[in-house]
């Protein structure tokens, strides 16, 4: 039995072995599920917005396009974002820059796990007598993308915060959690 600092060595060696296999299976991918080369994307998303402080539980739809800044379908992309929720007698319109960062997963292999902000304008009309609520939102999310085909594009967003800061509805910040659905084309 290694004992001490050998024993770490060795581990984070087994370690960097096992990551070094997974990420060269490039030669058993599917010709559907390789690589993407596209650098640009639309898509169009769905799911729950789920309170977290005072901002009302809605159901959510996006749209977003991007493209990537390496000229490929992986790295850095920016784009735009438009967002419309509806639910709890209240419709709110956002309307944001994005950026996002694929990272490759398996060399290869079009499956991407992306990381994403974005900062933008947002809108909040209730119904009836309710007012409104404008100003800033901001979100994080992380996402796994799988490019099928080097053209179509489906995604599941476990993860995603949404923050608005501005007046309305007597209340100056909103948050929710988001877990949203989609796919879209690359292009």
């Amino acid at each position: 039995m290694l004992k001490g600092s050998a024993s770490r060595v060795a581990l984070l060696a087994a370690a960097l072995m096992m990551f070094v296999g997974v990420t060269e299976a490039s030669a058993g991918v599917p010709p559907m599920l390789r690589s993407g080369t596209h650098p640009w994307f639309a898509t169009f998303n769905f799911g729950p917005a789920i309170k977290m402080k005072t901002a009302p539980t809605q159901f959510k739809i996006g749209q977003e396009v991007g493209y990537h800044l390496w000229g490929r379908s992986d790295g850095p992309a920016i784009g735009g974002s438009l967002e419309e929720s509806f639910g709890d007698s209240v419709f709110t319109f956002n309307l944001s820059g994005k950026f996002w960062w694929d990272i490759q997963v398996v060399r290869g292999l079009s499956l991407y796990l992306t990381p994403s902000g974005r900062f933008g304008f947002i809108h909040a009309n209730a119904e009836g007598n309710g007012g409104a609520f404008n100003g800033m939102s901001l979100a994080l999310g992380f996402e796994a993308r799988l490019i099928i085909g080097n053209r179509g594009l489906v995604f599941f967003r476990p993860f995603g915060l949404d923050f608005m800061i501005g007046d309305g509805f007597g209340y100056n910040f909103l948050a929710r959690y988001e877990m949203m659905f989609g796919g879209g084309a690359t292009f």
